[in-house]
């Protein structure tokens, strides 16, 4: 089973399709389900995501695409598809992530 860790950076801009792996992958990971028991047309509310939660997703798929990834970006694109789809259309125009 491939995890969210497990898939390579994207070079350039991600192909939807990868970035909802990596999604799956992570949620599935977090919550300790199976992958096939993540759904990418639910809000991700419906896992129980906290604020917290929310932080730590967003910053880690920053730092798997080496871009800034508002966390307030998932009130706004509550699914997996819509988060996907996002990111994968607007990542050339997300900020560069900056080095600690």
């Amino acid at each position: 089973m491939s995890t969210a860790q497990s898939l390579p950076p994207p070079s350039g801009a991600p192909d939807a399709a990868v970035v909802k792996e990596w999604l799956v992958g992570y949620i599935a990971q977090l919550l300790e389900l199976d992958r096939s028991e993540v759904r990418t047309n639910v809000s991700m509310n419906r896992y129980g995501l906290d604020s917290m939660s929310a932080v730590s997703l967003t910053g880690d798929l920053g730092a798997w695409l080496d871009r800034e990834v508002d966390p307030r970006l998932l009130y706004k694109q509550k699914t997996i598809d819509s988060l996907a789809d996002y990111v994968a259309q607007n990542h050339a125009t997300m900020p560069p992530r900056r080095k600690k």
